[in-house]
C-alpha cells in the first residue's frame, strides 16, 4: 500500500521537473543594450612584470636611469692585488685580509756565458736542461775562439748562449763534453741581462767540466728579482730565496647592486574577467564593460524560421508584383521597403538553468521521502507490537 503510494509520489513531482523553464541569455557584448533588464561585468586586461636593468656599483646614483633598487641582489668585481693598506670605505667595498709571508728569489736566468782560462781545448758538445728536460739555446757569440763552427777554444776565449727564455737557477744542469780528458780552468756566469752587470749564480773552478748543478756556493753575490712574492704558507729558506717577516696585507673589491625599472608583459590583448594564467597580475586601470540581457522567448531553430522568412517574404513579393502590375493611381509602391525586406537574425543564445526552481522541488521532494519513511517505520513497529 506504501510502496504504491510512494510510486505515485515519484510520478507526481517528476511531472514538474519538464515545466522547468531554462533562463536565455545573449552573448557578452561591448555595446550596452536598450532595455533595462541587463547584466554587466568589468573585465580586465592581464599581464606580469618583468625586470629589466644592470649591476652598478654602490654608491654610484642611477635615479635618472632606473627607478628601483635591490640591495639583496648583490654582485661582485673582481679582487685588485694584495697591498699594504686598504683605506677604502667598507660600505662601499668588500675588504679580506690576510697574513702573507714575502720573500724574494733569486732572478731567472736567460743568458750563459762561459770563460776559458786553458789553451787548446774543443768541445763536442754542450747540453742544459731544466727539470731534466734538454732547452735549444743559441750561441749569441764567440770571442777569441779558433774555429766557432766546431766550438775550438784557447785561452781567453769568451762563450755566450742565449737559452730563449727565463729559467729558474735551482733547476738548471749544464752538461759540456770536451774531446781531450784534461783538467781546465773556467767560469760560468748565469744572467738575465745580455750586459751579465749582474748575475744569479758564478761558478769558479778546475775540472773535466761535466754535469754543473748551480748550488749554495755559487750564487755569492747574486742579484734578487726587486719584487716581493708572497705565499700563505711559511716559505723553507734555500740557497735561491730571501726570506722576510710575515705581515698583514689585504685587497677589496667593487659592491655592485641591482638597479632596475619594471616592464609590463601583458598576456594577450584581450580583456578577462579572471585572471587567464597563474601569476598574472591584473591591470585595473585598462578594462572594458561587457553585458548581455535575459531573453524571455525560448530560442528558434535559426535555419527554419529562416525558410519560413524567405517563403513569407516570397508570396510578400508575389503579391506586391500582382498589385504593382495592375495601375491605380491611388497606390504608392515604397521600392525602398522591397529592398530592405531582409530578415533579421536573433544573436546566438547561451541557456543556462533555473538552478533555484529544481532545487525547491528537489527539497520537497525530499520531505516527502522522508514523511513516508517516518509512516513506514511506525506502521512496522506497531505490527511488531501486535
Amino acid at each position: 500500500m506504501y510502496f504504491r503510494k510512494f510510486i505515485l509520489l515519484l510520478i507526481f513531482c517528476c511531472l514538474f521537473l519538464p515545466h522547468i523553464k531554462a533562463d536565455t541569455y545573449s552573448n557578452w557584448q561591448e555595446t550596452k543594450p536598450n532595455i533595462e533588464d541587463y547584466e554587466q561585468q568589468v573585465r580586465y586586461r592581464y599581464y606580469e612584470e618583468k625586470k629589466e636593468g644592470i649591476y652598478e656599483k654602490v654608491g654610484v646614483d642611477t635615479s635618472s636611469l632606473f627607478a628601483y633598487e635591490d640591495k639583496k641582489d648583490i654582485h661582485y668585481s673582481l679582487y685588485n692585488n694584495w697591498q699594504d693598506n686598504c683605506n677604502v670605505d667598507p660600505k662601499l667595498y668588500d675588504i679580506e685580509t690576510t697574513v702573507v709571508y714575502p720573500y724574494q728569489t733569486i732572478e731567472d736566468v736567460s743568458y750563459l756565458k762561459l770563460f776559458l782560462f786553458s789553451d787548446n781545448v774543443k768541445i763536442d758538445s754542450i747540453k742544459i736542461y731544466d727539470n731534466e728536460k734538454e732547452i735549444s739555446y743559441k750561441l749569441k757569440s764567440c770571442t777569441n775562439c779558433i774555429d766557432i763552427t766546431s766550438l775550438d777554444l784557447t785561452s781567453d776565449s769568451i762563450l755566450v748562449l742565449d737559452l730563449k727564455d727565463k729559467y729558474e737557477i735551482q733547476n738548471l744542469k749544464i752538461d759540456i763534453n770536451i774531446t781531450s780528458n784534461i783538467i781546465i780552468d773556467y767560469e760560468i756566469i748565469l744572467s738575465n741581462s745580455l750586459t751579465f752587470d749582474t748575475y744569479s749564480a758564478k761558478i769558479n773552478g778546475k775540472s773535466n767540466i761535466e754535469s754543473y748543478v748551480v748550488t749554495s756556493d755559487n750564487v755569492v753575490g747574486a742579484s734578487y728579482n726587486l719584487d716581493y712574492k708572497y705565499s700563505k704558507d711559511i716559505v723553507e729558506k734555500k740557497y735561491y730565496n730571501q726570506i722576510f717577516d710575515s705581515k698583514v696585507m689585504c685587497r677589496y673589491r667593487n659592491i655592485l647592486t641591482y638597479r632596475y625599472n619594471i616592464k609590463k608583459v601583458y598576456y594577450d590583448n584581450n580583456y578577462y574577467s579572471e585572471a587567464p594564467a597563474s601569476g598574472l597580475i591584473k591591470d585595473t586601470s585598462d578594462t572594458k564593460i561587457y553585458y548581455r540581457y535575459l531573453i524571455k522567448d525560448p530560442p528558434v531553430d535559426l535555419e527554419l524560421e529562416e525558410k519560413d522568412n524567405e517563403e513569407k517574404d516570397n508570396e510578400e513579393n508575389i503579391d506586391k508584383k500582382d498589385e504593382i502590375s495592375k495601375p491605380d493611381e491611388n497606390i504608392i509602391v515604397d521600392t525602398n521597403n522591397l529592398a530592405n525586406n531582409n530578415p533579421v537574425l536573433p544573436l546566438k543564445l547561451e541557456n543556462n538553468f533555473n538552478i533555484s526552481k529544481f532545487i525547491v522541488i528537489s527539497i520537497l521532494l525530499f520531505f516527502l521521502i522522508i514523511l513516508l519513511f517516518i509512516k513506514i517505520k511506525r506502521r512496522m513497529s506497531n505490527e511488531i507490537n501486535d
